[in-house]
């Protein structure tokens, strides 16, 4: 639990100076880009995520299959939700009306099977 606290925190912090750092170097306009480029990749790690790591935490007995079955179905998820973002990745820009993010939303497409 400790732990968990501790990595949420840290995640808060380094969230609130990522944001702060970006304010003072980037113009209004490219700071909503970027947020729109936040919202697709969190909407898309929801995907992502399906559950199964908390289903496999929940278990008294975890076997080796369990955690390999585990394991590949997440990446193999996580490369396909990656692979239709960079397929749709300009209609994506074009239905916030921001075409130029969309070379920035196949980049971070990339960190999904990381």
């Amino acid at each position: 639990m400790k732990w968990a606290v501790m990595g949420r925190l840290a995640k808060s912090l380094l969230g609130i100076a990522t944001v702060s750092v970006l304010s003072y170097f980037v113009t209004p306009a490219e700071f909503g880009s970027f947020f729109l480029i936040i919202f697709i990749t969190a909407f898309a790690q929801l995907l992502v995520d399906a559950g199964l790591g908390a289903a496999l935490v929940q278990r008294k007995e975890i076997t080796d299959r369990q955690k390999d079955t585990v394991f590949w179905s997440s990446l193999a998820l996580a490369m396909a939700v990656a692979g239709v973002i960079i397929w749709q990745a300009e209609g994506l820009a074009r239905l916030f009306d921001a075409p130029q993010i969309a070379p920035f939303i196949r980049a971070i497409a990339i960190d999904f099977p990381l």
